[in-house]
């Protein structure tokens, strides 16, 4: 592994990182090694990798806890409750015999479906599971296990397991309890399932050393669907941060066992609650005179059933709603405990300057330069743009590819390494050049190092948006939308904001629209990829349009998802603009609103273009960048007209997909295209 030795001013910053990580970093490396089938989500090991807040969920919930179609839905309510917290959540399951953390939506759509029959997981199954290649849902045991094992510090889930009910003749004891002392892991729940034996749970849990605290104003312990057990703990808080100081305090001793938060059910629930404790006394009345107590795993499905049956489905909503709400709670936990860890993402440039109004900005600065020799040669013409940024020298080795593969990760094998030039600039000005024959374009930032000047622009008084278009992937687009919520920035509590947000007017019509989008295809050719669900379950439609104050027009990969457009043309240029008279065609993939001030919004996905045989990686993304910025910069107008729009991003595409065919970091072949 080549390592980049840090300036003697980031070092200290570097060994936190690292110290930050703990031993589950040793222990992924280990896995991998030994080609462990333990699959991270992307969007969760960039989050992990950055110190940034992340919650797991479990899934036996999914695929034996709740029926359809609350099996689907509730895991993905509780998905966007973590991400409305400012975390990023972690779903656990198994899919064909592999560690899944972190899930797509259609793998959660299969789990809800139980096509392939999953089975239950807990730490005794997880091997023969592996083994068989089966799905199954993980329960609090085995998702607490991947969760220390990934370096997740906050599970959220509904109740855990405990001593059962007669225990003392039949020890019939949950794992979840063990599993709490082995796994540096909060679990933020209701307390223990409410068919279970709570005093001698708690009990139990005191034998085994495990920390169980309150999370409200009182010490009392929760009985899952009611806010009082009639049993008390040693610690009650309703505080995230003090929450998140218990994990981190023992994360400084190197403690190894977790910590129990036991959240009351939402006050709402609490009168119902009294009568669903009379309908579980009387499930198990039955359990005891039918035989179902003896019936072990099948005990607690049958049970919880039976009260629901008993209930008239009073405990699903009630379930539900203790779900949703751990969920929020355990976020807010995760994102205190970030905190305390320390972040790598925030970047403060020092010596920050803002631009004063009443500084003078000379057009057509080079407009005079043939008087001065030597200069109207560097500059026969003023640039359309101007690229800002560094270049690097791109490494690329490439194995034999007649030697067996296998071989790669532990041996030495022949093959080829190229120099070239790279670096995003430098790669981004050269396919602006590549595909234009005058510009000399840029690009525009692409992290959260633009919001402090997009601060100072607005303390300073700027009536229009502070800049012109931001090309994120998703996880870039998650990224500065939570700095710019952050203490640090702020920049959603403004009255600047709000006045910019309400202008647009986008109401009812246009969430129902976006409804409709989230069930087209990604891609009509492909249905495999799914749907674009994506953009609201993930909250990629509702961030953009937030994010407009900022940045007007907002193009955003998705990767294999295609791109979505989300622009807003101002009033006074809309009228004269080819949307002025569109409206929103769902078979398109197009969205239209019409704002209070004539303002259009613009929501548009372009599938991805099919890639054949990719080489490189390298400057793909930089090459979209690139020719999009180049084509905006020979002529601004063509993406305020529908099929203009179309066709410079559909160009921007074929240009990344000349480059990901090509071992350049920027292909020779973007000059062959149609110049712009």
């Amino acid at each position: 592994m080549l390592v980049r030795l840090p300036s003697a001013r980031h070092s200290g910053h570097l060994t936190q990182r690292v110290l930050n990580r703990g031993s589950h970093w040793d222990s992924l490396q280990v896995l991998k090694f030994r080609n462990a089938p333990l699959d991270i989500h992307p969007e969760v090991q960039e989050a992990l990798a950055h110190n940034r807040p992340v919650v797991s969920l479990e899934t036996a919930l999914v695929t034996h806890g709740l029926p359809l179609p609350h099996c689907l839905e509730v895991p993905l309510a509780m998905e966007a409750n973590v991400r409305a917290s400012g975390a990023v959540p972690a779903t656990i399951a198994f899919l064909d015999g592999r560690v899944k953390v972190g899930l797509e939506r259609h793998e959660l759509e299969r789990l809800a479906n139980r096509v392939h029959n999953p089975v239950k997981v807990s730490r005794r199954d997880v091997a023969a599971t592996i083994a068989t290649r089966k799905d199954g849902g993980t329960t609090c045991s085995s998702t607490l296990i991947f969760s220390a094992l990934a370096g997740i510090k906050v599970f959220a889930t509904g109740g855990m397991g405990g001593v059962h009910r007669g225990a003392e003749n039949s020890l019939d004891i949950s794992a979840d309890l063990h599993e709490l002392t082995r796994c540096p892991v909060g679990l933020v729940s209701s307390g223990v399932k409410s068919i279970l034996d709570i005093k001698r749970t708690l009990e139990y849990m005191e034998t085994l050393g495990v920390p169980v605290v309150a999370y409200s104003e009182t010490k009392d312990f929760p009985a899952f669907f009611s806010p009082r057990s009639g049993f008390r703990v040693p610690w009650n808080t309703d505080n995230p941060k003090i929450a998140a100081e218990i994990l981190h305090e023992q994360w400084r001793l190197g403690m190894d066992n977790g910590v129990m938060f036991a959240v009351p059910i939402p006050e709402s629930y609490h009168e119902v609650g009294e009568t669903l404790e009379q309908h579980i006394a009387q499930a198990i009345a039955e359990s005891e005179q039918n035989g179902m107590a003896k019936a072990g795993n099948d005990v607690t499905p049958w049970l919880l059933n039976r009260v629901r049956e008993l209930s008239g489905g009073l405990s699903l909503e009630s379930n539900i709603a203790l779900l949703k709400n751990n969920a929020l709670v355990g976020g807010r936990i995760a994102v205190q405990y970030s905190q305390l860890q320390g972040t790598s993402t925030t970047f403060q440039p020092s010596g920050l300057r803002s631009v004063k109004k009443d500084v003078a900005v000379e057009p057509n600065v080079f407009q005079d330069t043939a008087k001065s020799p030597g200069l109207s040669e560097l500059h026969p013409k003023p640039a359309n743009v101007v690229v800002v940024g560094c270049a690097a020298i791109d490494i690329i080795a490439q194995g034999n590819k007649e030697v067996n593969p296998a071989l790669a990760p532990h041996s030495t094998i022949p093959g080829t390494v190229n120099l070239t030039l790279g670096g995003v600039a430098r790669n981004i000005a050269e396919a602006a050049t590549r595909v234009t024959s005058t510009a000399e374009p840029t690009s525009v930032y692409k992290s959260t190092r633009i919001l402090p000047a997009v601060k100072a622009a607005i303390d300073e008084g700027l009536t229009q948006t502070p800049v012109g278009h931001f090309t994120p992937n998703t996880l870039e687009l998650l990224e500065v939308y939570e700095q710019a919520r952050s203490e640090d920035y702020d920049l959603m509590a403004s009255q600047w904001w709000w006045s910019r947000i309400d202008s647009l007017s986008l109401g009812t019509n246009f969430r129902m629209e976006l409804e409709q989008l989230s069930r087209r295809s990604v891609d009509d050719a492909d249905p495999s990829k799914g749907t674009l669900a994506f953009l609201i379950d993930q909250g990629i439609a509702q961030i953009a349009v937030h994010l407009l104050p900022f940045f007007q027009h907002i193009w955003i990969k998705c990767g294999g998802n295609g791109v979505v457009a989300v622009m807003h043309i101002p009033g006074s240029v809309a009228t004269s603009t080819g949307f002025a008279r569109q409206r929103s065609n769902i078979a398109k993939r197009c969205v239209v609103a019409q704002g209070r001030d004539k303002d259009i919004v613009v929501l548009r996905h372009l599938p991805a273009l099919k890639a054949e045989s990719p080489a490189n990686v390298t400057g793909a993304g930089d090459s979209f960048v690139g020719t999009l910025v180049a084509g905006i910069a020979s002529d601004g107008n063509q993406i305020y007209d529908p099929h203009g729009l179309e066709n410079i991003v559909n160009t921007a595409q074929q240009a990344a997909v000349l480059t990901l065919q090509s071992h350049e970091a920027v292909s020779p072949l973007l000059s062959t295209m149609k110049k712009l």
